[in-house]
């Protein structure tokens, strides 16, 4: 392992970076996707003890400015 003294003070903003790792689990998205509608459980009630059937609409997840990720499709013949 190396070690380098550093003779002046350092500063480093890295709170971006940070909430990025936080919001997206390691890295920011560079594309947008489009994520489908879902139903998940939301915790309510005292200590968040129950739970409630959620309807969550599609949305677009990525930077507003990045652009669209787009998949190919491949439609296989039938007999």
């Amino acid at each position: 392992m190396w070690t380098f003294p550093l003779l002046k003070d350092v500063r480093v903003d890295v709170r971006t970076a940070v909430a990025d790792f936080v919001k997206f689990g390691g890295r920011a998205p560079t594309v947008q996707s489009l994520v489908r509608g879902h139903w998940r459980n939301q915790p309510c009630g005292p200590n968040h003890a129950e739970l409630r059937l959620v309807h969550v609409e599609p949305y677009w997840r990525g930077p507003e400015d990045a652009p669209i990720a787009v998949r190919g499709l491949e439609l296989s013949r039938s007999p």
